[in-house]
């Protein structure tokens, strides 16, 4: 079923490359697309008490509703995130220091915790160095100049957290920056 994006959200509104819309559109369509987001029920449940109490009282009718009607705004995941605990630890330092002191169990737990609201990667993602440097110039000048190794680890410590791909997906077109380094979505036609 394909309905026009003005049946879906009555708010939104298109001027080029923007689109605006109410807060409450904007949860619409977001529930529409968290539908497809497999919850692992047990583990949301055993790991956010506070939605268990809530389950098991009959006031919200499962983990996965709560996750798409708000634990996705709260910041909660769905399931155990795949974290690669050696990977991870070796990665950022202090988090290893910090499992080492107690300050936290595990690389998983960290991640949970502060990492991901960090924006740190929970493993190791495969970079593809030829897409990577054309499709991000910046990125290339910054291996040129010596400032990042290579195109991974210019992904690791700074594409990610700027949003970027580090490979092309299928079926997409990507993101196009711009020379401010402002980022647009070229729509797939």
């Amino acid at each position: 079923m394909n309905l026009p994006l003005k049946a879906l959200m009555p708010s939104c509104r298109s001027n080029g490359d923007e689109v605006t819309c109410s807060t409450s559109d904007f949860r619409k369509l977001l529930y529409l697309l968290l539908v497809d987001v497999p919850v692992d029920e047990a583990w949301y449940l055993s790991t956010y008490a506070d939605v268990k109490k809530e389950v098991d009282a009959g006031r919200i009718a499962s983990a996965a509703d709560h996750y798409r009607l708000s634990g996705y705004f709260e910041g909660r995941f769905p399931s155990k995130p795949d974290v690669d605990e050696d990977w991870y630890l070796k990665q950022y330092p202090d988090v290893k220091a910090a499992v080492a002191k107690g300050f936290t169990k595990s690389a998983v737990d960290h991640f949970m915790s502060t990492g991901a609201r960090e924006a740190r990667l929970p493993r190791k993602m495969v970079v593809d160095a030829a897409w990577y440097t054309m499709r991000y110039p910046s990125a290339k000048q910054r291996i040129f100049r010596g400032e990042s190794v290579d195109a991974q680890d210019d992904f690791e410590r700074i594409g990610y957290r700027h949003g970027w791909m580090p490979a092309a997906t299928p079926g997409s077109t990507g993101a196009i920056h711009s020379p401010s380094g402002a980022v647009k979505y070229q729509a797939h036609r």
